[in-house]
């Protein structure tokens, strides 16, 4: 699983250096950056827009593929619940409540990420861009032209 994860993960990353357009690495080229510092002040900031959201939903989908929640310490919730189904004969109500402990601690990591990607600077500024966009005006209201 961490070959096919890694897999996944390697992938993800080449495809978000990838979608920068080769225009910007040109540009710092230009401006007499290095290749290192074309990449780590231009490439990389503008990659990690896509970056972060993907590996958020790798990072949730491995999660939800183990079915181990090692990184809260307790056992594995599956053999736990098989314990108390055993013990209570209640398999309905103790594999719906395994159910909604996997739902909200896949919610807190996709909570995670998202804080990560509102840290990003360059999503900090497409959301100030977005805002600053006056909106169109209307057909009616142009001067001058023909209907």
């Amino acid at each position: 699983m961490a070959l096919d994860g890694s897999a996944y993960g390697a992938e993800i990353v080449r495809a978000g250096i990838e979608s920068v357009h080769r225009g910007q690495s040109d540009a710092c080229h230009a401006l007499g950056l290095s290749n290192l510092q074309s990449f780590r002040k231009v490439v990389l900031p503008q990659a990690l827009s896509q970056i972060v959201p993907a590996f958020g939903s790798l990072a949730r989908g491995i999660f939800k593929w183990t079915a181990i929640v090692s990184f809260i310490g307790v056992q594995d919730l599956i053999y736990v619940g098989d314990y108390v189904r055993g013990q209570t004969f209640e398999t309905v109500t103790v594999f719906c409540l395994l159910a909604v402990v996997y739902w909200i601690l896949t919610l807190l990591c996709a909570a995670v990420f998202r804080v990560i990607e509102h840290l990003l600077p360059l999503n900090r500024a497409l959301r100030a861009a977005r805002t600053s966009v006056q909106p169109m005006p209307q057909a009616d209201t142009l001067v001058g032209v023909a209907q």
